[in-house]
């Protein structure tokens, strides 16, 4: 610990703004790089994210073995499961449907890829639809589950998957596995920032007049935008005139039956529906 924590105030060399899983993850990966250091990350968590329910892609659980976090202790932990892709309805034709896989489509032949003779095929006429080549989305319409295999001339390996997990449950996974490993936390509001000579983040004095030391200043506040807007006056370009549905609300319903091992996204009048499996 250094002197200045000793003295009532923290200071590191990494300082993370943000209430969310996404500071959490930032601070654990920057402490495996940093090995021993991770005791000079320190996370003000500023407020408390609402957490929804989390649908991932593969690079979700890609990272978790990166960090040297269990995906079955996960799952558990956090009452998730898998995710082969997500199932569109509605958002061009009402009786339209499609599914966006994880995985690959086919396989190369003569180091040329799948798509190329697919596309060959539609102009000759033989109409094949692309999800027949998806052992992701087949595997999702039968309701059926499979870890992807290790031998790429396998037809199971080109299967590929991503997570459901409950988010506030996740939250509290990650800063528990934060904490255990020397990551400094402390919970309050931002009340000001000091910047330095050159106009760079200096410190952060927090609501209880706790003063908060740092090198780098990383802002994981999400649409807060504590540092990159509140301190460095950074604007914010608002997409609202293309984009008019600003507010998300969440509803945790009982399951009617097996969970599908897929995100459904309904499209509506006037907003859009994200279905989320979970085991609890």
């Amino acid at each position: 610990m250094s002197a200045r924590k000793k003295q009532g105030l923290s200071t590191g060399d990494i300082v993370i703004v943000g209430n969310g899983v996404a500071a959490w993850l930032t601070a654990i990966r920057l402490a495996k790089v940093l090995g021993e250091a991770a005791n000079l990350i320190t996370i003000v968590e500023h407020g408390r994210d609402a957490s929804p329910a989390i649908t991932s892609s593969e690079s979700l659980r890609l990272l978790h073995d990166e960090i040297g976090l269990d995906e079955a202790w996960i799952i558990g932990a956090a009452q998730g499961g898998f995710n082969l892709g997500t199932a569109y309805s509605g958002w061009h034709e009402m009786e339209k449907s499609f599914f966006s896989p994880f995985g690959k489509y086919g396989a190369p032949m003569n180091g040329i890829h799948f798509w190329h003779f697919w596309l060959k095929a539609q102009q000759k006429g033989r109409s094949y639809p692309l999800s027949a080549f998806s052992l992701s989305t087949l595997a999702a319409q039968a309701g059926r589950f499979s870890y992807p295999e290790l031998d790429l001339d396998s037809l199971g390996s080109t299967l590929s998957y991503g997570l459901h997990l409950d988010g506030k449950i996740y939250l509290d996974v990650l800063k528990n596995y934060a904490l255990s490993i020397g990551i400094t936390h402390y919970e309050g509001q931002v009340e000001t920032t000091k910047l330095s000579n050159d106009g760079a983040i200096d410190s952060l004095t927090l609501s209880d007049g706790q003063i908060v030391n740092g090198d780098l200043f990383i802002d994981a506040s999400g649409s807060n935008r504590i540092l990159i807007e509140g301190a460095l006056r950074v604007r914010y370009q608002s997409w609202s005139d293309k984009l008019p549905c600003n507010r998300v609300m969440t509803h945790n319903a009982v399951s009617d039956g097996i969970n599908e091992p897929y995100t459904s996204a309904v499209a509506l009048a006037h907003g859009w529906v994200q279905r989320v499996p979970l085991n609890q």
